[in-house]
């Protein structure tokens, strides 16, 4: 029996753990022996363990751009691998990444994949600091060329991959993400099993989205968006936001400021919180860089109304079955917002009578 090893930075809830789930249950069904590696329990590491998969962690495995934390993983994967024959490692981060470097001259050497599930800090929307971008372009510059397949999610990562240099014209492949078959709630009983999570007000129009809080997500232009709509519509309109993340105060912050306490939510990390979608009558992504978000292809499948950026692949799955607005232009936002929300309480006609 052939034996893989699944990499991923961390173990919470988000778009590269649910696809490392994924592909373990199907490496598995496929007569794989999967073990998952991880540099911290969480979310992923517990669905792992129900599955009866192996998980183990990797201490040294961090976000973190800091050489001594990637020399002591490398290491400590090359000893890992030493003891454990592996055929198949499939890197699901940037982070492990150099992990590569470590296989090197073992007697065994393992097959690498790299699935790219988004560029970060080398997207166009990454706006912070250019000594992180070209430390991150050239650790990928080096490291890449080690790697026996790259696997990119979407087209977009690899036309930008080619076009920084980092891939030749015809390497890698692209692999959509899939979603299986998600047994939605009702809408009354989504909303009642939310209410008992934090309690909101009834009889409203529901923005809903599923995501991370932190910088890529900007989350923080959707509440500014939220902020600025017509008051006879904000009046009929409260916003539903499932995840958590490092900047979670920052946002909590930010609702006040605006003074949308009673029409904001923050409800936290939720355990399969797809199946809660149909509360919402309006799904929203506000992202500054992606891949392809699993949460939009879940929003897709519930039948939502959907606005998002057009960052990363949501352009190839979203066109023509949502509409797509530029990242932070809070004009195309709050009048996209302003129409569907009209459409949801007018359906006839989409504006007053």
């Amino acid at each position: 029996m052939k034996k893989i090893l699944f990499l991923i930075t961390h173990s919470d809830i988000g778009g590269a753990g649910k696809h490392v789930l994924l592909a373990t249950q199907k490496a598995k069904r496929d007569g794989f022996e999967v073990i998952v590696g991880s540099g911290s329990k969480g979310w992923l590491s517990e669905e792992i363990q129900k599955e009866g998969i192996k998980t183990v962690i990797f201490k040294n495995l961090k976000r973190s751009l800091n050489p001594i934390f990637t020399l002591l993983f490398i290491l400590e994967l090359r000893r890992f691998l030493k003891k454990e024959k592996v055929d198949v490692i499939n890197f699901n981060s940037s982070n492990p990444l150099p992990g590569v470097i470590g296989l090197l001259g073992l007697k065994n050497k393992p097959k690498t994949i790299f699935t790219v599930h988004g560029w970060s800090y080398l997207s166009p929307g990454f706006k912070k600091s250019r000594i992180i971008k070209a430390i991150v372009w050239l650790s990928m510059k080096v490291l890449l060329p080690f790697v026996d397949e790259i696997i990119f999610v979407c087209n977009y990562d690899k036309n930008l991959a080619g076009k920084m240099g980092l891939i030749k014209k015809n390497q890698g492949r692209v692999v959509y993400n899939e979603v299986g078959k998600t047994d939605f709630l009702s809408r009354e009983e989504a909303v009642k099993e939310l209410r008992k999570i934090k309690e909101f007000p009834t009889g409203k129009i529901i923005i809903g989205t599923i995501t991370r809080l932190e910088y890529a997500k900007n989350n923080e232009f959707l509440i500014k968006g939220f902020s600025k709509l017509p008051k006879e519509i904000l009046e009929k309109t409260i916003c539903l936001i499932i995840g958590s993340g490092p900047d979670r105060d920052e946002i909590a912050l930010l609702v006040t400021r605006y003074g949308l306490q009673e029409n904001v939510f923050l409800l936290g990390d939720i355990f399969n919180a797809s199946k809660y979608l149909k509360a919402f009558d309006i799904f929203a992504i506000t992202s500054r860089y992606e891949g392809l978000p699993y949460a939009l292809l879940e929003a897709m499948s519930a039948e939502l109304k959907i606005i998002a950026t057009r960052v990363g692949g949501i352009p190839e799955v979203l066109e023509k079955k949502g509409i797509l607005i530029e990242p932070d232009n809070i004009d195309q936002l709050v009048s996209n917002l302003s129409r569907l929300i009209r459409q949801s309480i007018f359906p006839k006609s989409g504006e007053r009578p």
